[in-house]
């Protein structure tokens, strides 16, 4: 699975993960902003996650 090792995250491999968590979301705000679709995923498993997804996409 990919994400099997959660340890392991290239992007926040780097001193101050925190501040790169910041920078990327400042650099993709204007992406989600433009997303049709969002998914609140807190609480949810995966498949959940995916069936939801499933779901909204089926009726666009």
């Amino acid at each position: 699975r990919r994400t099997k090792d959660v340890t392991k995250r290239p992007l926040l491999d780097v001193p101050d993960p925190l501040a790169r968590i910041e920078k990327l979301l400042k650099e993709r705000a204007s992406m989600y902003a433009q997303a049709e679709i969002t998914v609140d995923t807190d609480g949810k498993t995966p498949e959940q996650v995916a069936r939801e997804i499933v779901s909204l996409l089926k009726n666009l």
